[in-house]
Formats: C-alpha cells, sequence, structure tokens
C-alpha cells in the first residue's frame, strides 16, 4: 500500500482533523522539526492554530480528547503553529484601474462581493469557448449566488460596478463543508456524515468555478499576467534546498501585487479553511511559508515558480505565515477545462 495512504488512514482513524485548533496536515510523512531545526526523522506532521503550552490548557485538550497525541500507530507527530486559514476575503483598496482584455492578477469579482483577483484563462472542454478560472469563493461565494452571476473587473472595492462586466458565473465544483456556522444543521450533518464519510471529514479537492466570457475578447488568448507576461506549462514544486537554491514562487494579487519569494514546502497537504458560511477541508493542494505575502483580496493569483516561470497553481487561502494553492492537474480533472498558457 502506497505510504501516503497509510498516512491519511492513521491521519483519519485518530480523527485528527476533528481536533479542536487542528488546521491542516500533510498526507506524506515530513521531517520533524525538534528545537526549530529539521532532523531527519519522520513524522506526522499536523497544523494547528496555536500551540497551546500553558500545561493547564494542555490538560484541558488532554481531558477533552483534543490533545495531539505524540505517537500515531507508531509514528511520531510534528506538531505546526500556522495561524488560522481563511479564504482570502478582506481586502484593502490597492489596484483600481480597468483592464481590457482581462489579464490574470489584477482586481475582479462576482457582482455584490467585495474584491479578489482575476485568474487563469484557459478553454472550456464542453464547448471549446474561452474561460476564466477563478476560486469559487470569488465567482459564486461557495455556493451562494446562481449561475448566470455576473463577473466584474475591477471589483466593486475599487468601484467596479455592473457595466464593468466581463463574465458570468458558468460552472463550479462545489465544496462540502464539515461544519457550518449553524448548529442546528451542524448536528443533522454531524449525523449524515457518520454514514457518507465514516473515515473523516469530506475533503474539497479544489476552490474553483469557471467564468464564461461576455464576449471572447474581453479575455487574453493565454494565461498572461499583469506587468509580467505569459507564463508556461505547470510543474510541482521542487522542495527544500536543491544545489544550494531555493524553487521560490511569484504571483500577483490584486492587493499585494507583485510578491516572488514564497518558498514552497509541501506538495500535498490537507488544509481547513474558513469561508464566510463555516470551514471546508481542501486537499491535496501546495503549501507555501511567505510572511504575509498573500493576503486579503489575493484570492485567485496565479502563481509560478520564479526560475523558469512554468505555471505552480493559484492561491485561494492563507494564514498569516503561509499560503494555499490549488494545482494546475487537479483544476483542468474537476472542472473540464484546458488552461492556456
Amino acid at each position: 500500500m502506497p505510504r501516503k495512504v497509510k498516512v491519511l488512514d492513521r491521519i483519519f482513524k485518530e480523527g485528527i482533523p476533528d481536533k479542536l485548533n487542528v488546521v491542516g496536515f500533510s498526507g506524506t510523512p515530513q521531517y520533524k522539526e525538534i528545537d526549530n531545526r529539521v532532523h531527519r526523522k519522520m513524522s506526522i506532521q499536523v497544523a494547528v492554530s496555536k500551540k497551546m503550552r500553558d500545561p493547564v490548557a494542555v490538560a484541558e485538550l488532554e481531558r477533552s480528547g483534543n490533545l495531539i497525541p505524540d505517537m500515531i500507530d507508531g509514528m511520531p507527530t510534528d506538531v505546526v503553529e500556522i495561524g488560522e486559514v481563511t479564504a482570502m476575503g478582506t481586502p484593502k483598496n490597492i489596484d483600481k484601474e480597468r483592464y481590457r482584455p482581462v489579464p490574470g492578477g489584477c482586481s475582479g469579482i462576482r457582482l455584490g462581493g467585495t474584491a479578489c483577483t482575476t485568474g487563469l484563462m484557459a478553454v472550456d472542454q464542453t464547448d471549446y469557448k474561452r474561460v476564466m478560472i477563478v476560486n469559487d469563493h470569488c465567482g459564486s461565494s461557495v455556493g451562494e449566488v446562481p449561475l448566470g452571476t455576473s463577473y466584474i473587473q475591477p471589483s466593486p472595492l475599487e468601484g467596479g460596478e455592473h457595466l464593468d462586466r466581463v463574465g458570468f458565473l458558468k460552472r463550479r465544483r462545489h465544496i462540502e463543508f464539515a461544519k457550518l456556522n449553524n448548529k442546528f444543521w451542524d448536528m443533522w450533518r454531524a449525523t449524515l456524515f457518520k454514514w457518507k464519510y465514516p473515515y473523516g471529514p469530506p475533503m474539497n479537492p479544489v476552490d474553483a468555478c469557471v467564468i464564461g466570457a461576455i464576449n471572447e475578447e474581453n479575455f487574453t488568448k493565454s494565461t498572461f499576467i499583469q506587468d509580467i507576461g505569459g507564463l508556461r506549462p505547470p510543474r510541482k514544486a521542487l522542495l527544500g534546498v536543491n544545489d544550494g537554491v531555493i524553487d521560490y514562487i511569484a504571483k500577483r494579487g490584486r492587493t499585494t501585487g507583485l510578491t516572488d519569494k514564497l518558498i514552497p514546502i509541501n506538495n500535498d497537504y490537507y488544509v481547513k479553511v474558513r469561508y464566510s458560511r463555516g470551514f471546508a477541508w481542501v486537499g491535496p493542494v501546495g503549501l507555501a511559508y511567505g510572511d504575509r505575502q498573500v493576503q486579503g483580496g489575493d484570492s485567485s493569483s496565479p502563481a509560478w515558480f520564479k526560475s523558469d516561470r512554468k505555471l505552480a497553481g493559484q492561491f485561494f487561502a492563507a494564514s498569516p505565515t503561509h499560503a494555499m494553492y490549488c494545482f494546475p492537474d487537479v483544476i483542468e480533472r474537476e472542472l473540464n477545462v484546458k488552461i492556456l498558457y
């Protein structure tokens, strides 16, 4: 049996995703960090929003069954603190420009939203028309608006209105929530999930939707990034230091602009994301370290590797220290599209 499956089995068997403060975990073993140094000892890495160091708080976690054990099925655990992970929707006023055709990396969101970032250009494999891929929470507000809802550029926070309509919500990948902001529905869902998902909460492969074009000339003919240019076909990140070189990830977002020092640290990550409606698990996704380089309003930001301009993916969530991105091949599979380069 593949090692990845064994790790996931161990995590679900122990009920790790349901424990208090847990916001993520790696689907593959990671080197354990001891006293801020990485050791060549494999571990099951679990991320929490905040590490509890007070003995009373630790004792309470143990009493309530929320303490992460030192060992899971014979393998040591490594608990890391990354803060709470949220879908990036608390933006500032930055990029207010109106672009035609619309490139990736500038301000744009569904009509009625606040602000997000324009994303990847693609061809819809169902009708071979040009479309744009953005995060589902940017294009559909995770299903709260109907298909056909207008997509505008720039975002309403930058003064965009219905006359700035460039597209419409064409198709989305449904997001299954693990917990909603409603105690009654959570009680009902908890019962349903015991039958539907006996081994753990639902894992969503992607946070993405398809934006159709009102006029195809309004969308660029390739994944062209504002102020950057075109990108090359995708690859996975090279983790760690290779021949003394770090495989940095760059991105352009509506709020933070161009940043190019994000460090990829995991290609098989599962993360618990806070959305407006509640919490949902998404994975496997890419995890990158980049202290505040991805912030509110940067959702849907295209990401690429600084060394060769190959596409890494599309950012959708972040904590104060880390950011998470969906993989291009998963986007293509789940939405039935082909990303343009």
